[in-house]
């Protein structure tokens, strides 16, 4: 344990190794994978973890921000990471564009509601026909089906 519970907080390595999982399983990269089964169905056009190979992208780069240990102000510094990255890192290392990640978080939320609300309707429609036939009535008038 690096801090007793409370008192500190450290990134760990996890996300890197289940990315690393990914590109064993699927056997391809994770940026083809990421970009086939995510950016490209969510229309996420500029997100990478090689922006070298996307085109006006180091034009568009913000420079970064580091808030100072001592004082605690904000200032401007270089890309920690290597670029262009030697790998893909599931926990760091994905470029994007401000107005992508937005979009992303609206469909990934949008997504995930419709995913839990129609859960939710199944479960509730293995009840009796009159429960059934009512919590029906009710989800298709809300959502606009009738």
């Amino acid at each position: 344990m690096i801090f007793e519970p409370g008192t500190g907080w450290v990134y760990g390595c996890g996300i890197d190794w289940a990315g690393r999982v990914v590109e064993i399983v699927s056997k391809q990269s994770l940026e083809s994978f990421m970009q086939t089964h995510i950016f490209s169905p969510l229309q996420m056009n500029f997100t990478t973890f090689h922006p070298e190979h996307v085109p006006s992208s180091t034009s568009r780069q913000q420079t970064l921000g580091f808030r100072g240990h001592s004082t605690g102000e904000l200032t401007p510094g270089n890309n920690p990471w290597a670029y262009p990255a030697k790998d893909c890192c599931g926990g760091v290392g994905l470029y994007s564009t401000r107005m992508t990640m937005p979009n992303f978080w609206l469909r990934f939320l949008t997504l995930t509601l419709s995913f839990f609300r129609r859960s939710r309707l199944r479960r509730c429609l293995q009840g009796s026909w009159r429960t059934r036939k009512f919590l029906l009535k009710l989800y298709t008038a809300k959502a606009g089906l009738i």
